[in-house]
């Protein structure tokens, strides 16, 4: 991400485009992983490998569309 990037020679602009890309990325990823476990953790526990198995599906993906 390139957010933020106005002088590659001073460097200046680089730390800003690191910080929306950690907010954008870890920050926000944390606190949906957190609302969607305290939605759906009744059903969680009463079928686990389908869980399992879906969750596999949606990282691969995730990481195929980070390529």
């Amino acid at each position: 991400m390139a957010v933020g990037v106005r002088d590659a020679a001073s460097g200046r602009g680089i730390g800003t485009a690191a910080a929306i890309d950690w907010v954008l990325k870890d920050a926000l990823g944390k606190l949906t992983r957190l609302a969607w476990a305290g939605k759906m953790g009744r059903s969680f526990d009463g079928d686990a490998k389908r869980w399992r198995f879906r969750s596999s599906l949606l990282y691969a993906t995730g990481n195929g569309l980070q390529i």
